[in-house]
């Protein structure tokens, strides 16, 4: 299902604000384990103590023998991922091909992912998160680090680089292997979007789907390509928001 961003932002910020109200009033429950207190604590606490020079590409813990890396955040630069006493829940059980487990980090009060979206550091990937710690994370981001489809510049700029671009659905190309979403009248200089209908690259979701979306914004996620104009290749539904 096509995540709808705009539609839940009022109810994202009053968990965020319940947040930090119980925290600052001293309730170890929503932050420290409390069974379904946060959407992003899936799955069984790992707690310890992070070691020293830990970053956004790995960081271990004391005493352990596995390797860890932040869940749902993709990073331009390499960050510092802060020492100290954490609880960790991991995002899938599965590791990532570089053998880190995926997890998000629960800081004292402070929700890492959410602190590094918060200050511009990463851009979010939904994929493979529960729907409402997705749009949690999606609503973290400054809405400035999204790239209009009409600012050919800034989409230069992003060639070869996970992007984050928004903009409005004008029609569809829809051919025996591709469907293209385009985003301008000119196929050679504008925004276009790639999906494939076979293949080891093919779409993960519902292709039909997204005939609807003419005339509608949306923000898709991706590494950008310039192929006779800037392309994305789109993948996977839950790297596609809906926002009207």
């Amino acid at each position: 299902m096509v995540l709808q961003i705009d539609a839940v932002r009022g109810v994202i910020t009053v968990m965020r604000f319940c947040s930090i109200l119980l925290a600052s009033l001293g309730s170890a429950f929503l932050l420290n384990g409390g069974a379904g207190a946060h959407p992003c604590q899936t799955g069984s606490a790992v707690t310890g103590t992070i070691v020293p020079d830990g970053t956004s590409d790995g960081f271990a813990l004391l005493g352990e023998e596995r390797s860890f890396v932040l869940a749902g955040l993709v990073f331009e630069q390499v960050v510092d991922v802060p020492e100290g006493e954490v609880k960790l829940y991991p995002a899938r059980e599965h590791l990532d091909r570089y053998g880190r487990l995926p997890v998000f980090v629960f800081l004292g009060g402070q929700f890492l992912q959410e602190t590094l979206l918060d200050h511009g550091k990463a851009l979010a990937d939904p994929r493979d998160l529960n729907r409402v710690c997705a749009l949690m994370l999606l609503a973290a981001e400054p809405a400035g680090i999204v790239v209009r489809t009409d600012d050919l510049e800034g989409l230069a700029s992003r060639v070869g680089h996970f992007a984050a671009v928004r903009g409005r659905v004008l029609s569809i190309g829809d051919r025996e292997r591709v469907l293209y979403l385009n985003f301008g009248g000119n196929w050679a200089q504008d925004f276009t979007v790639s999906v494939a209908k076979l293949g080891r690259n093919r779409y993960q979701g519902d292709i039909e789907a997204l005939h609807d979306l003419v005339g509608h914004e949306i923000t898709v996620r991706g590494t950008l390509e310039e192929r006779r104009g800037p392309l994305l290749r789109l993948t996977d539904e839950q790297r596609l928001q809906r926002h009207d």
